[in-house]
């Protein structure tokens, strides 16, 4: 391409795809028949009809995305709540978070889970789709309310080649429904005929799913009266029932995904927090015994989840197929996990009694990474703010600090999830909460602002080098979950 000075050329680059109906395949033998690509081709031949074709699309988006909005004082707020999250909510409603062809081919199909928990995210934008997306994902539903781990988003129909069994996926389908009537109000969704394991003959009112969902958790009760975790809850590795001898073997499918024993307290705090919602709809629907009867189900869990499912710190994960504890002060590793803490405090067990509070200061001082975190130096006279994830040691950061005690018109340390550490005023140290920890810094810092000391080596990456680690480090673990299906 060549320009003369004040020249101006226009170019148009089209990337489409067109189907040919079986019967107009070809133009002739051997020849492709290209009129529909061609007739793509020319709806954006011109500057205008691309033009036209743009303004078309952005005028969707704002649509779309003008249903949720947010003002504050901070425009990176406003732009990732207003935007991009929205935005990824839509790109989660197409895949479901379904793993990439490229990897895995068509073979995992969407998550029954992730489908029901992504509708969260998308309710709000799209309705009508979310609606429809209940009643895919309950028509691949069992009889006996459990459920395919995963669907074919094509033939809408159960895979079982990949696994099932895993027993906390009924309850996602009540905070999928609940979480669409509190948006749209429609409970005329209870009423629509939904047929399990798509055949249509055993169709019943999506209610009746739900019903299902619920008394599945119900009876399927172990030593504990906790409930069975059958292959796995919310975490896909936590395989208690499933035992391999051969090495590749995949978690989703060696072994049997049934089992009297193994247990999982994430489970009982879904159904607390997911039976009280059903409970609600029972009310609606004018079942009020039925509802009565729930809650009493869910009072039981929950006194179940304070007697068996607490450690006296924090909640306990599982029960393992030998009824030992998983997650508890009691084992030699893996003693607490950050899953059931969460849900737990979520459905609001151990609140009254104060177990919440004691669980998640006891996420905050055995899970919480002290020693990493995120250091923004600001150059004195301006220029382009640098970001470095950086050891935290008080040693290390005295050592960032003083490195640019001439050159700084201020730096702020944050921990990973951008808690202040502290800030400065120039090369000085201007606020630091944690006192103690100000105090430990103050001895390595003193000496190299006041020149008695060169600061020393600095334990640092750029930010952009520790996001491509951690990118690295995902796509690794991807790939090897893909190898295993």
């Amino acid at each position: 391409l060549s320009l003369q000075p004040g020249e101006t050329k226009t170019y148009i680059y089209v990337l489409g795809y067109c189907e040919n109906p079986a019967d107009q395949k070809w133009e002739s033998q051997g020849v492709v028949n290209k009129a529909p690509a061609k007739a793509l081709m020319e709806a954006f031949a011109t500057e205008a009809q691309a033009d036209a074709a743009l303004d078309h699309l952005k005028e969707y988006w704002s649509q779309l995305l003008g249903k949720f909005h947010v003002e504050s004082d901070y425009t990176e707020m406003n732009r990732m709540v207003n935007v991009w999250n929205q935005y990824q909510c839509m790109v989660t409603f197409n895949m479901s978070r379904s793993a990439s062809y490229f990897e895995s081919g068509i073979g995992r199909g969407m998550g029954f889970r992730d489908s029901c928990q992504d509708l969260f995210g998308f309710v709000h934008l799209i309705p009508e789709k979310a609606r429809q997306r209940i009643i895919d994902i309950a028509s691949t539903q069992m009889e006996d309310g459990s459920a395919y781990h995963q669907y074919q988003p094509l033939t809408k129909r159960g895979n079982s080649d990949i696994g099932s069994g895993f027993n906390d996926d009924p309850l996602w389908l009540i905070a999928a429904v609940a979480a669409y009537i509190k948006e749209t109000g429609d409970y005329s969704i209870l009423e629509e005929s939904v047929p399990f394991d798509n055949k249509e003959e055993t169709a019943v009112p999506l209610m009746e799913h739900l019903r299902r969902s619920f008394n599945f958790t119900v009876t399927h009760r172990g030593p504990h009266k906790l409930p069975l975790i059958g292959r796995a809850d919310w975490n896909d590795c936590l395989n208690l029932n499933c035992f391999s001898n051969e090495p590749g073997e995949s978690f989703q499918t060696t072994g049997p995904s049934e089992g009297p024993v193994a247990e999982s307290v994430f489970i009982a705090a879904m159904f607390v927090k997911y039976g009280k919602e059903y409970a609600m709809l029972c009310q609606r629907q004018g079942l009020d015994k039925e509802a009565d009867d729930a809650l009493a189900q869910v009072d039981d869990m929950y006194q179940t989840i304070l007697t068996a499912g607490w450690d006296g710190e924090w909640f306990v994960r599982a029960y393992d197929a030998y009824e030992n504890k998983v997650g508890s002060h009691e084992c030699e590793d893996g003693k607490i996990f950050i899953e059931p803490q969460g849900f737990c405090v979520l459905a609001g067990v151990g609140i009254k009694e104060g177990h919440a509070n004691k669980a998640l200061a006891s996420v905050e001082k055995i899970l919480d990474t002290e020693r990493a975190g995120y250091a923004y130096f600001y150059p004195r006279g301006g220029g382009n703010r640098q970001e470095f994830f950086i050891s935290t040691t008080p040693e290390n950061m005295a050592n960032f600090l003083g490195s640019h005690f001439y050159d700084a018109e201020k730096m702020i340390i944050t921990d990973m999830v951008d808690r202040l550490i502290l800030d400065t005023y120039g090369g000085f140290i201007n606020t630091c909460p944690d006192q103690k920890l100000c105090s430990e810094i103050i001895p390595y810092l003193a000496p190299i602002q006041m020149g008695e000391k060169e600061a020393g080596e600095i334990l640092m990456v750029t930010r952009e080098e520790s996001d491509m680690y951690f990118a690295a480090e995902d796509q690794a673990v991807t790939m090897a979950e893909c190898q295993m299906m």
